[in-house]
């Protein structure tokens, strides 16, 4: 990875400023409610042989005195994030799989230390405060994590410390599958949900558990309406019952995270969604949606990953990073920049396998990226029925009475955006250069709310998108009505635009509306097998898996190549989001689009961008009509004077 690593690290400090403490500083403790007035200052030693030590000591007292063992008691099941992490540090157990050297190098731990008692780091501690703070105000929350950074285990222990001392909670624990929540039969894998509360309750001293029952995928209190429940997102999942709250865990790797977001909102008001990243999908709009509580617990805060941790400029983006020597050793053993992009750095658009390059995204819109002109729409002004006007376009001279209309932007009523200038023309109205070719790629949607339709412009001779169109509001046959007028209101060189849509689905509307009105030049597809490539007769570009890899994987590399230049931050956005299916496909990583009123968006800008990519370069081919001479040279002025000696 192409990088400078700066002379002093105070060049960065902007950087690293947000960066939580590797470690809790010395004489570190607790101020633990006595009462509701009342604090008493209590030592955690972090250092591990020092807290087994006082482990040790807290045991050997409570052995035989009851006093005692009633203020443990008391300390651990205060409703605040101090009695929890007392209760953690105090009583708390975990496996550890990895260990870190100084040198950055991690090497496996093996035998007894895989067990070693969870000591809490400053950035678990501030989670777990945070978690705490969402069951019990009733907030969901979304853990955006690296690896092997303990929140699934924390998450377990805040479940089961308020299973454990409280009454009338209930939780649910959720996994891909039922064998990642519990294990059936003698034989338990101790990388399930419910093997670490197990784990966990067989550290416990037995006069701080309450009387309890276990069974598969429950965890039951019998003196108390208190669980613990496993479930698969196979099925219904989480319906039947109220619960306290619902861990999602490994959340981006589930298929049906969209779904079960929505179903768990009628059964519990504290939704946790716990994930790395895997690319531009559900869990990432959670993320990023700013509606929901998200706790970060990045790799840098991790006590032995962040050890000189240091900041950097990346020479290839710009972009400011954190690194370490653990880092450093993890990327350069890395295979695939996913790998790091995923496990490591959090990074949503270039984890999993995307289609287009984050850093193409982002020079795209650096270079290019800007707000429209003008937004607004288009309204006929003809004084007879549009589809007649349209029909008489394809022979009359004059342009069809078609006017700009001004809206706001994101009003609803701005179907329309450009990155155009309006030129008055011959006839006086305002249109976009006539000396121009324009191709239009339009992607058709069911309308009345449900998806969008949308277009995307582009001037031929320069790659440059000059227009786009999206709604949700129009049935295909309207959409098609539209299309035809924004070609004919873009004209051009050829006095019209080339069309090419998706002919899938709702897009078989547009040839019969296009054959009525009898526009005159459209896409027809060509025959990409063969070695002459023919133009066949049949309207209309057909989507298959296969077509639609290569057609937007050919955008990719027309953007990369800056063949394509894209001013819409709303379409880079989501090009962002398009990723590689288990399958082979590709398609969105989520789909919901709140600025246009659609229910159930599927890329359909970006799809109507890569028709259009596609377009520009075979419109050629495709019938175009004669070429409009140039206003006032002398081949415009002669057929001028041939038009006027015809009308006499």
């Amino acid at each position: 990875m192409a990088r400078s690593r700066p002379d002093r690290e105070d060049t960065h400090a902007k950087a690293l400023a947000g960066a939580r403490p590797l470690r809790h500083p010395d004489g570190y403790g607790l101020h633990m409610p006595i009462d509701e007035r009342e604090r008493v200052f209590v030592p955690i030693p972090k250092d591990p042989a020092a807290n087994l030590r006082w482990r040790e000591r807290i045991l050997l007292r409570a052995e035989d005195d009851e006093e005692y063992r009633e203020t443990l008691r008391a300390l651990c099941s205060r409703r605040t994030p101090e009695s929890f992490l007392f209760w953690l540090n105090a009583f708390g157990w975990t496996f550890v799989q990895k260990q870190v050297g100084r040198d950055g190098v991690e090497t496996a731990v093996i035998g007894d230390l895989t067990e070693h008692p969870f000591i809490s780091w400053p950035c678990q501690d501030e989670a777990a405060a945070e978690l705490i703070s969402a069951i019990q105000e009733g907030k969901s929350v979304a853990i955006d994590k690296s690896r092997d950074m303990g929140a699934t285990w924390l998450i377990v222990a805040v479940f089961q410390w308020h299973w454990q001392f409280f009454r009338g909670v209930n939780f649910l624990e959720i996994s891909a599958t039922e064998d990642l929540v519990d294990s059936a039969g003698e034989r338990k894998d101790p990388d399930t949900l419910f093997a670490k509360h197990d784990f966990m309750i067989a550290k416990q001293p037995r006069w701080l558990l309450p009387p309890m029952e276990r069974s598969y995928l429950k965890i039951g209190r019998l003196d108390a309406d208190s669980t613990i429940i496993g479930k698969a997102t196979t099925g219904k999942k989480g319906r039947g019952g109220r619960k306290t709250a619902a861990l999602i865990d490994e959340a981006a790797f589930i298929r049906e995270l969209r779904q079960l977001w929505v179903t768990l909102e009628a059964t519990t008001s504290c939704r946790i969604a716990n994930s790395t990243v895997s690319g531009p999908d559900f869990f990432s709009k959670i993320v990023r949606s700013g509606r929901v509580r998200v706790i970060s617990l990045p790799w840098w805060d991790h006590p032995l990953k962040g050890r000189g941790r240091y900041a950097y400029t990346d020479d290839q983006t710009g972009e400011v990073k954190i690194s370490s020597p653990w880092r450093d050793a993890k990327v350069a053993r890395a295979v695939d920049p996913r790998e790091v992009a995923q496990e490591i750095d959090r990074d949503h658009n270039a984890a999993g396998l995307v289609v287009f390059d984050p850093r193409v995204i982002e020079r795209q819109k650096a270079m290019h990226g800007r707000p429209p002109l003008y937004t607004g729409r288009l309204e006929y002004t003809g004084g007879i029925g549009m589809d007649l006007a349209i029909e008489q376009a394809r022979e009359l001279k004059t342009p069809l009475k078609v006017e700009w209309a001004d809206e706001d932007l994101d009003s609803g009523l701005d179907w329309l955006r450009l990155w155009c200038e309006l030129h008055e023309d011959r006839e006086g109205a305002w249109r976009p250069h006539q000396m121009r070719t324009y191709a239009i790629g339009i992607d058709i949607g069911h309308g009345v709310g449900s998806s969008n339709s949308t277009m995307s412009v582009v001037e031929v001779e320069t790659g440059e998108k000059v227009a786009e169109a999206a709604s949700a509001v129009y049935s295909p046959d309207e959409w098609a009505r539209l299309c035809a007028m924004v070609g004919y209101w873009f004209g051009g060189a050829r006095r019209c635009a080339f069309l090419i849509w998706e002919n899938n689905g709702p897009g078989g509307q547009m040839w019969r509306v296009l054959r009525k009105l009898r526009y005159p030049w459209f896409y027809r597809r060509i025959d990409e097998e063969k070695i002459t490539r023919h133009v066949t007769l049949e309207p209309g570009w057909h989507s298959n898996p296969a077509s639609k890899s290569l057609l937007l994987r050919d955008l990719a590399a027309g953007m990369k190549r800056d063949e394509f230049r894209n001013p819409s931050v709303r379409a880079l956005d989501e090009a962002a989001q398009f990723i590689v299916y288990d399958t082979g496909s590709v398609g969105i990583g989520e789909r919901e689009d709140d600025s246009t009123g659609a229910r159930d968006a599927h890329g359909d800008i970006t799809i109507a961008d890569a028709l259009a990519f596609y377009g520009a370069s075979q419109c050629h081919r495709c019938s175009p009509p004669e070429r409009e001479a140039p206003q006032g040279s002398p081949a415009e002025r002669l057929r001028r004077w041939k038009d006027a000696k015809k009308a006499k």
